[in-house]
């Protein structure tokens, strides 16, 4: 009876201990996660790649802390303490945005930036059931911010989609000046790019020439009142995961093949390791044109691994108050 006993101790002990390995395998992981914002891409991408799957990790890690939790082990401290490190990273993976959050007294000093990618308009395609263009440019009128940094933004010159007319028509009322950067695709009629629109005049404009077809970033030197702002709109490289790349990762769940899941990991691992060292390079270049600024400065950037648009700003000493709204289009 004591030898059963004493086995059945056995075993629960090794099975504890297996759990704890796998904890601490994944705590290692979600803290790499949390932390890929700190390391250059271009010297290690793992942590970037590792980076898309931060929400994933931080519920295993939750899962296991119950687990602990209700065994009454004091392992629960691992994952408790790794979660109470990332907690900081939990608002750019799980941003609350409310109505109220963005009402601050409108002074002279103040303006609104709407920072949104409008994934090619959606397909460009007109709303046919009114009279009103695409809800998007609806809601960009609507919102009524007094800049508007969009990305992925593009028109088809075709009377059966939003042209480079209908969306400059549309928006000229509210936003007499803008600075536009697109590349022509090969079909010679759509394009692919970034667009900021202003309800201040805009005295100078550039961009930032990293050697990409579709990823652009544009700065544009704003006047407001009597002081100058210098706007970064940015579309940095995305991971390009095609929807055949989806359907592999998919695929993995329920597949057992040792060989597949190798070839499918190495596959994807390369893809997102290419296009987080381009981004990094990408990043530099915005970065060394951010140190160079004369002006007060404020980027709206698009990232791959952000889960979102941020709208941010970088300047200490920035002589005006933004409120920034970014906007999270449906998938």
């Amino acid at each position: 009876m004591k030898k059963i006993a004493f086995s059945a101790n056995k075993m629960k002990k090794i099975f504890n201990i297996l759990f704890l390995v796998i904890n601490i395998l994944f705590i290692g992981l979600f803290l790499i996660s949390g932390m890929a914002s700190y390391i250059n891409p271009s010297n290690l991408s793992f942590p970037s790649s590792v980076s898309l799957f931060f929400l994933p990790l931080l519920l295993i890690n939750v899962v296991f802390l119950l687990f602990w939790a209700m065994r009454m082990k004091w392992y629960l401290l691992f994952p408790l303490i790794a979660i109470a490190c990332m907690w900081s990273n939990l608002y750019t993976y799980l941003p609350i945005h409310t109505a109220s959050a963005n009402q601050i007294e409108k002074t002279p000093s103040t303006i609104s930036i709407l920072s949104y990618n409008v994934k090619l308009f959606d397909f460009y395609k007109k709303n046919k059931s009114t009279e009103n263009y695409h809800e998007i440019i609806q809601y960009i009128i609507e919102l009524d911010a007094d800049i508007v940094c969009l990305q992925e933004f593009g028109y088809y010159n075709s009377s059966d989609f939003l042209s480079e007319k209908d969306i400059l028509n549309a928006l000229q009322g509210k936003y007499p000046y803008h600075h536009i950067k697109y590349h022509l695709n090969s079909n010679g009629k759509s394009t692919y790019g970034v667009a900021t629109f202003s309800q201040y005049p805009i005295a100078e404009k550039g961009e930032i020439d990293y050697g990409s077809t579709f990823n652009h970033t544009i700065y544009s030197d704003i006047r407001i009142n009597d002081k100058t702002l210098r706007l970064f709109n940015c579309h940095l490289e995305s991971n390009r995961l095609t929807f055949n790349d989806k359907r592999k990762m998919a695929e993995l769940i329920d597949s057992t093949s040792q060989e597949k899941i190798q070839q499918t990991t190495s596959q994807l691992g390369k893809k997102l390791g290419a296009a987080s060292k381009k981004r990094a390079l990408q990043a530099d270049s915005v970065a060394a044109n951010i140190a160079r600024s004369p002006y007060p400065i404020i980027v709206c950037r698009i990232t791959a691994t952000a889960q979102g648009v941020f709208c941010e700003s970088f300047c200490a000493a920035c002589c005006f108050s933004a409120v920034c709204t970014p906007f999270f289009p449906a998938s």
